[in-house]
């Protein structure tokens, strides 16, 4: 089953002083079949945004970020809190 990720908008984040903090990827994904579906944003540091010279590159990093938060552990999320 293959799930494919795509990005629907960019939004850049700046602290006070007017820097590019972080940039919030906005994402939506279904699986072949379209049972399931997702959708969200993902915040990246700006350095890797402007790494990803591409959609595809960028969408592949949401589905890096999405798989990680779905196989952290109760544990895990507690302590990043």
């Amino acid at each position: 089953m293959a799930v494919k990720f795509r990005i629907t908008g960019v939004n850049f984040q700046y602290d006070d002083q007017g820097n590019n903090e972080y940039v919030d990827l906005n994402f939506s994904t279904t699986d072949s079949q379209q049972l399931i579906y997702a959708s969200g944003r993902t915040p990246i540091p700006a350095e890797e945004y402007f790494q990803a010279n591409n959609l595809a590159a960028m969408a592949d990093i949401v589905k890096e970020k999405f798989i990680e938060r779905l196989t952290v552990t109760e544990e895990e999320e507690t302590t990043e809190e």
